[in-house]
């Protein structure tokens, strides 16, 4: 486990020293790839560790080992994540290759991002990691690529630009089907938030929802979605403590506080803020039933822009006591939430910890490149 908090401390120490005492666009650049190189080994090289571990393990053997395509599309995955496992198998049919490539192409779509569009990238990249997607990435390899691919869409819905964002939208879809919720933020983004009524019903509607969340779930969880109805009587899907979901809440609601202190005729934000309410009223019915979560999570890890958004406006603004405030409640609260899953030992957001009832669905042999294929 000591090698993931290694890994958050020096992305954190060398991004804000490149940042914050050089002007180089260059060295910028390279640390954004130095630290898609780090979070590509780590998670490449990660063998056994994350709880669907065993489950990606067998998919891409036998993926792998389908006699055509017509086979591979056999499987329940979505046709995205199919399609690379079978690309990738053409090169190899190690384990630790095919995670190497495919998270590779994930942390430099993520990392491409960041350095395209976050202010302050050290702090996106401590978000990412402290806020624990990063480790959500090695359990949910579907969700996780379309995550990244959301956060594109979602850059483009912003500037209403439809021609992008629906194509971007399917491509994340390919990958995990809940990426279509993207679709309803891309119909909030045209709401006029500033409309008091709208304010007041955009608050009794969610507490309604939250009220009947059972109810509802039951008939939306259709057509793709059919499969995840059995996960509302699961007691791995039964729900967060609501401790879990107060940081990504509390980022949304410190955003409407300061919203118009960082708004000007060229940055308007207006469009995002019904986006970000549906995904807090989300994160919140994720209390309930942590399914929820993989609608929200589109929404919610856009928190690795918006603090750093409001940072630099801060900085930028020359009000040091607030970029100072807002630095120390971001990194107390990120690292608070680091400990705690890694204290509590949830596997699923911080997988750091080798699962050991796994060891026997993965035959290590194979791993390390042998010829034992009695488990495929």
């Amino acid at each position: 486990m000591e090698i993931y908090i290694i890994n958050a401390v020096l992305l954190t120490l060398t991004g804000f020293a490149v940042e914050k005492f050089s002007k180089s666009k260059r060295l910028l650049k390279l640390y954004c790839i130095y630290a898609f190189i780090q979070m590509t080994l780590l998670a490449a090289f990660r063998i056994d560790t994350g709880i669907d571990y065993s489950q990606y393990y067998h998919a891409f053997y036998g993926i792998s080992k389908a006699p055509d395509w017509d086979a591979v599309f056999e499987f329940r995955y979505e046709a995205g994540y199919l399609i690379i496992n079978r690309l990738i198998s053409y090169f190899s049919n190690n384990i630790i290759v095919f995670m190497g490539i495919y998270h590779g192409i994930m942390y430099g779509l993520l990392m491409l991002y960041i350095y395209r569009f976050c202010e302050e990238k050290w702090l996106s990249v401590l978000s990412f990691i402290a806020l624990d997607y990063f480790a959500m990435s090695f359990c949910f390899l579907r969700q996780g690529m379309a995550m990244v691919i959301g956060l594109f869409a979602i850059e483009y819905i912003r500037k209403r630009r439809w021609s992008l964002a629906g194509p971007l939208i399917l491509l994340a879809s390919s990958f995990h089907a809940s990426a279509l919720i993207l679709f309803l933020y891309y119909l909030l983004s045209y709401i006029n938030w500033r409309k008091r009524w709208l304010q007041v019903f955009a608050v009794v509607i969610s507490l309604f929802i939250y009220v009947s969340c059972d109810i509802i779930l039951q008939n939306v969880l259709v057509g793709p979605f059919e499969k995840y109805k059995g996960y509302l009587s699961s007691s791995f899907m039964e729900g967060n403590s609501i401790v879990l979901v107060f940081y990504p809440v509390f980022c949304v609601i410190l955003f409407f506080i300061l919203m118009k202190r960082i708004q000007g005729k060229s940055h308007t934000l207006d469009n995002l803020v019904p986006m970000l309410f549906f995904g807090m009223v989300l994160t919140i019915l994720s209390t309930k039933h942590y399914i929820v979560e993989r609608m929200a999570l589109y929404i919610t890890i856009y928190n690795i822009r918006l603090v750093s958004m409001m940072v630099y406006h801060f900085c930028k603004k020359k009000q040091l006591w607030n970029y100072h405030l807002a630095t120390i409640c971001t990194l107390i609260i990120s690292v608070g939430a680091f400990v705690f899953g890694i204290t509590f030992d949830r596997y699923l957001i911080v997988p750091y910890k080798v699962a050991q009832e796994q060891l026997e669905n993965v035959p290590m042999l194979k791993i390390m490149g042998k010829s034992d294929t009695s488990n495929d």
